[in-house]
């Protein structure tokens, strides 16, 4: 999760496009610790229809849970 949550901070990807949308860096950032049954799938797609060379071919898509984190009196 940290490599996802950092991975922008290296200087030779200064000024291209973030590997994380916004939105899903704002998730990573709220979640503070994976618990107990906690989760990550990663998925990749790929559309044929566009050419080899177009970073657009390939899409991930990630998806997690932060697991039981909450307590069971509540």
């Amino acid at each position: 999760m940290n490599v996802l949550r950092y991975c922008n901070l290296d200087e030779s990807l200064q000024g291209e496009e973030s590997l994380v949308s916004h939105n899903s860096l704002d998730r990573l950032c709220q979640t503070k610790e994976l618990d107990y049954m906690s989760y990550i799938v990663m998925r990749m797609f790929e559309n044929t229809e566009v050419a080899l060379e177009d970073p657009k071919r390939y899409r991930i898509e990630l998806t997690f849970s932060r697991g039981a984190d909450l307590s069971p009196l509540q």
